[in-house]
């Protein structure tokens, strides 16, 4: 059951948040935390990160509001009210949407279907016939 049915403070709270939060608020709310980011990395490493890098940070908080956004019409709106969304909302929701689980998808397949190296073909060394570290003294020399 939605948890609005239940708790109709949960619907007016969604309603609201979603009026507010438009695409224009997380995308500043995702460019000034992407430059807190950059300013934390560059403090920290003593360098600045590098473009794709900042990029990636910057569609990763976007990708994060998204998913807020959708989250609260779901779970906090009863029926869910996408109709509140603005037009180019619902158009920087469903770009991001797609370009984040585009690259996520790519970037796992590559990951794990085309390593950059391939995997070494040379069997496993059996360690019941690995040669031995400890130097142990003939019978002729003395015992240290």
């Amino acid at each position: 059951m939605n948890g609005a049915a239940q708790y109709p403070g949960l619907d007016h709270f969604g309603r609201t948040f979603i009026q507010l939060f438009d695409y224009r608020i997380a995308a500043l709310m995702a460019l000034f935390l992407t430059l807190i980011g950059v300013a934390i990395h560059r403090k920290r490493a003593g360098v600045m990160p590098s473009m794709p890098a900042t990029l990636n940070a910057c569609v990763g908080f976007l990708s994060i509001f998204g998913g807020l956004a959708i989250g609260v019409i779901l779970l906090f709106t009863n029926p869910p009210a996408f109709d509140l969304l603005s037009h180019e909302s619902l158009g920087l929701i469903g770009v991001v949407t797609l370009l984040s689980t585009l690259y996520l998808g790519v970037t796992q397949i590559r990951a794990n279907l085309f390593p950059p190296a391939p995997p070494s073909r040379e069997p496993e060394a059996d360690p019941s016939k690995e040669a031995s570290t400890v130097h142990l003294p003939a019978k002729h020399e003395p015992n240290p």
